[in-house]
């Protein structure tokens, strides 16, 4: 199961350092500035939902540049609608849309925060194995992983 790591273009180191601190810990992402497929597909919207489809968990990097964005909030709400785990990342203080309060946010520059993600994030895999096989088991287990990251991060 890997990490969807939705961002704006004017993001793109933001998005590079949280796959770094993913890789760091262990945990597989897809982002889309590495994907060397993504120049050739026809459909940029259908590639990024497979893709969306194919992860468990979501991270949003959001900072100001977010407010002009389109597919952010677009990859949201298709992570949304297939119960995904989904997780902001901020970096200093940053207004967030008031519809991300629902999930996780992680401070880009605090160590214990992707420390957090990262442990909580293992537990949820192994619970996802046999979760799958039904949409009302999908839904109970992002909800345990939001409100227990949500707890450890002190939100």
């Amino acid at each position: 199961m890997t990490v969807f790591i939705s961002h704006k273009q004017g993001d793109t180191a933001l998005a590079k350092a949280c796959s770094l601190w993913l890789m760091t810990s262990g945990v597989p992402f897809y982002l889309d500035v590495l994907d060397e497929s993504i120049g050739d597909a026809a459909d940029i919207t259908n590639h990024l939902l497979r893709k969306i489809e194919q992860c468990s968990h979501l991270i949003a990097v959001v900072t100001k540049h977010t407010q002009e964005s389109w597919w952010v909030p677009f990859e949201i709400g298709a992570a949304s609608v297939l119960d995904k785990r989904i997780c902001s990342v901020v970096r200093g203080s940053v207004d967030q849309p008031d519809f991300l309060s629902k999930w996780p946010r992680l401070d880009a520059g605090i160590q214990n925060d992707w420390k957090e993600f990262s442990t909580r994030y293992f537990e949820d895999t192994n619970l996802l194995g046999s979760a799958l096989d039904s949409v009302q088991s999908r839904v109970r287990t992002a909800d345990r992983f939001h409100r227990s990251l949500k707890k450890a991060l002190g939100q």
